[in-house]
């Protein structure tokens, strides 16, 4: 399973939602937060996480849905080889 970085860092509601959506989630959440930490504070700050958060994570799990042929791979090696950009939105 998955660790969250900085778990400390969100409000209870946004965790207890971003480790609900499992290992895929978490791994988003940490993606977000090592490579992008300003947004992430804007976006936590604006109360806007969860609903930017919840539409990247539909997003994941419809490009992993259509590439099944590439289970061999990490879920985050897959949605980076299938051209989709793992960042936060810039505010």
């Amino acid at each position: 399973m998955e660790i969250l970085y900085d778990a400390g860092e969100y409000p209870s509601p946004v965790l207890r939602m971003i480790r609900e959506t499992g290992d895929i989630g978490i791994a988003i959440a940490n993606w977000w937060k090592l490579g992008w930490p300003e947004r992430v504070a804007k976006l936590l700050a604006g109360r806007i996480y969860e609903a930017e958060f919840r539409h990247q994570f539909s997003q994941v799990q419809n490009i992993l849905a259509r590439t099944e042929d590439m289970a061999h791979f990490s879920p985050v090696q897959v949605v980076v080889m299938s051209g989709f950009r793992l960042e936060p939105p810039k505010l």
